[in-house]
C-alpha cells in the first residue's frame, strides 16, 4: 500500500521573498530538529537555477519499530530545486536516504506566484503571455502546492500500513511547523529590508551579464 498526501497554501509575501527564505529558511525556531544544510552542487542552466542540498536531522522512526532497527540518532534528505525567475516558479523535490525499506517519503513541492484577485480581475480582458508575465512580476503572493509519497516495504502489511500512517500523520503535523518556520524567516528579513530583492535574482543577473560580455 502507497499513500498520498497533498495540501496547498499562500505566502503573503512575493515570489523573490519566497525564494530567498526557502534557501536561508534553517536555523529557525520551528526546525530545531535540523542539524545541517549543506549545498552539494549549484549551477545556473537555460536560465534557470538548479540545486541539490543535504540535509541532515535528528531522526525519528515509529516506536514500535525500534525493536528492529535500534535508536536511530539522524537521518539524511536529499533536496533538489529549479528555480525559474523568469516565469516565477520554483520546483523542489526532496527524499529521505536512508531506511528506505523501512519507509520512503518523496515530496515534490511547486511555489508560483500568483496576483491577488482584484488585480487580476482588472486585466481579465488581456490574457496573452506578456501580460501574464507582467502580472507575475507584480504578485504579492506565492502559493504553494504539496504532493506526497509514503511507502513502506517493512514486513508484513499490517505494520507496512501502520507506518505509512504514522508517516502521513507526522507530514501533516510537521508541515505547519515548516510554514511557520518560513514565515519565521520572511519576517526577519522584511525587518532587515530584504524583500525588495533576493539572492537568487543577484546570482541570475550576474551570470546573464557575465554572459553578454562574453558575447560582445
Amino acid at each position: 500500500m502507497v499513500l498520498t498526501y497533498s495540501t496547498f497554501h499562500e505566502f503573503n509575501y512575493n515570489f523573490s521573498t519566497v525564494t530567498l527564505a526557502f534557501f536561508n529558511r534553517y536555523p529557525n525556531p520551528y526546525a530545531t530538529h535540523v542539524i545541517s544544510a549543506d549545498t552539494i552542487s549549484q549551477k545556473i542552466q537555460d536560465q534557470k537555477l538548479y540545486t541539490t542540498r543535504l540535509i541532515r536531522k535528528n531522526g525519528r522512526l515509529p516506536k514500535f519499530i525500534m525493536p528492529f532497527l535500534g535508536k536511530v540518532a539522524e537521518s539524511w534528505i536529499v533536496e533538489y530545486s529549479v528555480v525559474d525567475p523568469v516565469n516565477q516558479t520554483m520546483k523542489t523535490w526532496t527524499s529521505n536516504l536512508e531506511h528506505r525499506g523501512v519507509l520512503k517519503v518523496e515530496e515534490q513541492t511547486e511555489y508560483k506566484a500568483v496576483v491577488p484577485t482584484d488585480i487580476s480581475n482588472s486585466n481579465s480582458s488581456n490574457h496573452n503571455n506578456n501580460n501574464n508575465n507582467n502580472n507575475n512580476k507584480n504578485a504579492l503572493m506565492t502559493a504553494a502546492t504539496y504532493n506526497v509519497l509514503f511507502s513502506s516495504n517493512f514486513g508484513r502489511w499490517g505494520i507496512r500500513d501502520r507506518i505509512e500512517s504514522w508517516s502521513l500523520s507526522k507530514f501533516r503535523e510537521n508541515v505547519q511547523k515548516s510554514r511557520r518556520g518560513m514565515a519565521y524567516v520572511m519576517e526577519r528579513m522584511r525587518e532587515k529590508g530584504l524583500t525588495a530583492f533576493g539572492e537568487i535574482q543577484r546570482q541570475m543577473s550576474v551570470v546573464r551579464d557575465q554572459r553578454e560580455l562574453r558575447d560582445v
